[in-house]
């Protein structure tokens, strides 16, 4: 029998195709607003997660100030800092950097670009950690003064001609010569920067002694969050303030998608609206739909249909508009997010992933047959009150 009233369902929306497909667009709208914001949004919190994983590691990170902005420009942590970690028991090795932007020339075209200052003792094994390997060329060593490492973005895509680790570049003024180029690691800020030793780039930007970032490597078996407990008493003791920050690459992505769990809901609750407005749509379009059909909801009535058959065929045909608008919206709506993040990657903003969420298909494609449904309670109840003597004297 149901499948009958799916049947009859069907047939009506033929007949009214004109009405039947206007309302079924605003809920394509709305389910194609909602699944794009969240393949978007899914896509671009996993993207994060794996650009800071990439970035951190498996390692604790201090910072001046706190989480809530760069360290770019702060000088409040110190190479007396850094010893001072050091000393701390449970520490495999630490390794610090200076953070700065400057112009940079190449090739007669100037660009503004991280500029990061490494520790030349370091680096090689820090970059082993991290899995970054060079593409040509060799790692900064401690007798190397004015040289560089080039990112894989800023060496192919930042200026015209690519650069080589033969050629040299002007960084603020300075000639240093390329002595690497990275192979490309994925990180938007590894392969969008350049490297240079830490003295220097002290020397360069007038930050002796000053760090932006201390990242901390622990021995095997000590607990990361015990020792991060050290490092903050510790920093305590040996400070005259307390402005600084330690965090795990987790403590990170929690503050992060804390924040994108608060844009998203937002943007879904706008979105919801325009899906909310073709519910409406739903309901005005079938309390036409009863009306056109009255003396049609008469006679099934005087041929003995019960009043739970009318209210059925008034549910499923508002629930299969809803079903048609949700699958088009679904499908759409993965076109879209697809279309969006592929303009942002070719932007250079590869961030803006998408992610293929199946379980979310299949609760949204049932989700607006229900929408549907719900739309169709107050015409089916309409429907249902029909008397039938006044249904066959309707003209």
């Amino acid at each position: 029998m149901i499948l009958d009233f799916f049947k009859l369902s069907i047939n009506n929306l033929r007949k009214k195709k004109v009405r039947s497909w206007l309302t079924i667009i605003g809920i394509v709208l709305g389910t194609l607003t909602i699944v794009a914001l969240i393949a978007l949004g899914q896509g671009m919190q996993n993207a994060v997660e794996d650009q800071v994983l990439k970035i951190a590691g498996n390692k604790l990170r201090v910072v001046p100030g706190s989480l809530q902005g760069p360290p770019i420009g702060r000088e409040d942590i110190t190479i007396k800092d850094v010893e001072q970690i050091k000393r701390i028991p449970g520490v495999d090795y630490v390794s610090e950097f200076l953070i700065n932007n400057a112009i940079i020339e190449f090739s007669k075209e100037e660009k503004s670009i991280g500029v990061v200052g490494v520790n030349p003792k370091i680096i090689k094994k820090d970059d082993e950690d991290l899995n970054i390997k060079l593409l040509s060329g060799r790692h900064i060593v401690p007798s190397d003064n004015n040289v560089a490492i080039i990112g894989y973005y800023v060496a192919n895509d930042f200026f015209e001609k690519k650069i080589n680790s033969k050629n040299s570049i002007i960084i603020g003024g300075k000639k240093y010569k390329v002595i690497g180029i990275y192979k490309k690691t994925g990180s938007q800020i590894l392969d969008n920067s350049i490297r240079i030793p830490l003295l220097t780039a002290q020397r360069q930007f007038d930050q002796k002694n000053i760090v932006s970032l201390i990242t901390v490597k622990a021995n095997k078996g000590i607990l990361y969050d015990d020792l991060a407990e050290s490092i903050i008493k510790k920093l305590k003791r040996t400070r005259d303030d307390e402005n600084f920050e330690v965090y795990t690459a987790q403590s990170i992505m929690n503050q992060i998608n804390n924040i994108l769990d608060i844009i998203k809901a937002i943007l879904i609750s706008i979105a919801s609206i325009s899906l909310f407005v073709g519910a409406l749509g739903i309901m005005n379009s079938m309390f036409t739909s009863v009306y056109e059909r009255t003396k049609e909801i008469g006679i099934m009535k005087a041929l003995g249909a019960k009043n739970i058959n009318i209210f059925t065929i008034i549910l499923i045909d508002s629930g299969i508009m809803g079903l048609i608008g949700g699958v088009i919206g679904v499908i759409f709506g993965y076109l879209f997010a697809f279309l969006i993040s592929f303009g942002a990657k070719l932007g250079g903003f590869n961030l803006l992933t998408i992610t293929f969420d199946y379980p979310l298909l299949f609760y949204t494609i049932i989700g607006t047959f229900i929408v549907g449904m719900i739309a169709g309670l107050i015409p089916a109840i309409r429907a249902v009150k029909l008397k039938i003597v006044e249904c066959l004297r309707y003209e």
